[in-house]
């Protein structure tokens, strides 16, 4: 995508937001605690040599209908991400995509376990399974999504999207390289957070304030497909009709509502325990 180009307005794009944007989110010195990174060598182990193979055991199903957050989405924005030989190799084979997993949260310099090197071998890794592949949009979430691998302090909008929409968080890398030698996918309850309880959105009414698209201006292109597509809950025009009310931090208007600024409302959406 070209810097000419557009994306529609309710699209959910990948942000790291930094520390003063989201206090209290995750910690200040990054996605996780550098005193418990390990040597890289101990996550990477040798690069996978064999060729492709499938799960026998599993009956894949390809979602025929789109998810009602995809309304949010650009049209065909996640197929186009699907590399085109991966497309023909499940069509020849018969099999169907069960999973579609995205990569959040990845960088040098602070966990071995979630570096560059480390996200390349993981996509390597998928690209070996002919019911999964890797949704390579770094910038987008898609509503497709069955799995996010991110680290369990990162909060960006693939993992908000993930817990509103009760998708599997994968905290722990080791899942995709187990299921890799295992020749089949393992369960991921070892290896990740699935919030399947808390739908903190769900048919809540939420007012938005002037104040807050002037305070938050990066978030606020995210709350349509935060609160209505992943979340469930909707956005009214009248603050009589709203449960809760989204201002500006600097707004020190007093509402006779819940009242949260972006924070507060992040704050909301559960998360992997850190």
């Amino acid at each position: 995508m070209t810097s000419q180009q557009s994306s529609p307005p309710s699209q959910l794009r990948e942000k790291e937001f930094p520390v003063n944007e989201v206090a209290g989110i995750r910690d200040a010195g990054g996605f996780v605690d550098p005193t418990s990174a390990r040597r890289e060598s101990e996550f990477l182990g040798p690069t996978p040599s064999v060729v492709g193979f499938s799960s026998p055991q599993r009956t894949f199903v390809h979602p025929v209908g789109i998810p009602p957050e995809s309304q949010l989405l650009s049209q065909g924005s996640g197929q186009d991400r699907i590399s085109p030989s991966k497309r023909h190799t499940s069509a020849a084979s018969g099999r169907k995509v069960e999973k579609f997993i995205a990569l959040s949260g990845f960088r040098d310099g602070v966990d071995p376990a979630f570096s560059i090197r480390m996200k390349i071998k993981i996509e390597e890794i998928i690209d070996h399974f002919d019911d999964a592949v890797v949704l390579r949009g770094n910038d987008v979430w898609d509503p497709r999504t069955t799995h996010v691998i991110s680290p369990s302090s990162g909060r960006t909008m693939k993992t908000f999207g993930a817990a509103l929409s009760s998708r599997w968080i994968i905290t722990d890398p080791q899942w995709i390289i187990k299921s890799f030698e295992e020749r089949q996918w393992i369960p991921e309850d070892n290896y990740g957070f699935r919030n399947r309880n808390e739908k903190p959105f769900v048919n809540k009414r939420f007012f938005i304030t002037p104040t807050f698209p002037r305070d938050h201006r990066g978030q606020m292109k995210y709350m349509d497909a935060l609160i209505i597509g992943c979340g469930s809950g909707l956005i009214v025009e009248r603050i009589e009709e709203a449960d809760y009310v989204l201002k500006g931090v600097n707004d020190k208007e007093i509402y006779a509502k819940h009242c949260l600024d972006w924070n507060q409302f992040a704050k909301m959406i559960p998360q992997p325990p850190k």
